[in-house]
């Protein structure tokens, strides 16, 4: 029979065996089984699960009849609907009618309606946008448009610099090639204006 001799380190264990082969593997299981962490416990059989415990019986007043849980669950339904509803769109402004309070003549438009002179310049800018187009209106057309209007006056550059300070105009070039339009501020107030007066017309 063969000799082994055969050394074991493991950690803080140790083991060292010398001898027959049988013997020393013997040794050598043993001493496995001593140093190896312990098996972990089978599982648990599966068992049947845990009947609820019953609920003691409600009092007849707190019992519901069946006839009235529709009702509840409609309920519910009509609250859960009003609060995916969409929110409510604000009411249109009134329309826009110019033609109520302007009047055109070639390339000049003027007021039918009495209105200020700063309300007069600002709705005046807003005619030559919407009936001609013109985005870039020259002062000569505004001045002409005020004295058709019935504005007597000899300039208007100090109101329309008062305009552009306040955001409402937006001034272009410099000198007799300056030019006028509203900016979108001025053309929401313009607007505002022109329907005001289109109701006392």
């Amino acid at each position: 029979m063969g000799e082994l001799r055969i050394r074991i380190k493991f950690g803080e264990h140790e083991f060292e065996g010398e001898g027959p082969v049988e013997s020393v593997e013997r040794r050598v299981e043993a001493f496995q089984r001593m140093i190896a962490p312990p098996a972990p416990p089978p599982p648990a059989p599966e068992s049947e699960p845990i009947a609820s415990e019953e609920k003691p019986a409600e009092s007849p007043e707190n019992t519901v009849p069946a006839d009235e849980e529709p009702a509840q669950t409609d309920e519910t339904a009509m609250q859960v609907e009003q609060k995916t509803a969409p929110p409510e769109e604000s009411p249109l402004p009134p329309p826009l009618r110019l033609e109520q309070i302007m009047h055109m003549r070639g390339t000049i438009l003027s007021l039918s309606a009495q209105a200020r002179l700063p309300d007069a310049i600002l709705v005046i800018l807003l005619g030559q946008r919407n009936f001609r187009r013109n985005e870039s209106v020259s002062g000569i057309e505004i001045m002409q448009g005020l004295r058709d209007s019935g504005f007597r006056v000899l300039r208007v550059d100090t109101l329309l610099t008062k305009f552009s300070r306040l955001g409402s105009v937006i001034v272009m070039g410099e000198h007799r090639r300056r030019r006028y339009r509203l900016s979108i501020s001025g053309a929401a107030q313009a607007e505002q204006i022109a329907r005001a007066l289109a109701l006392r017309s």
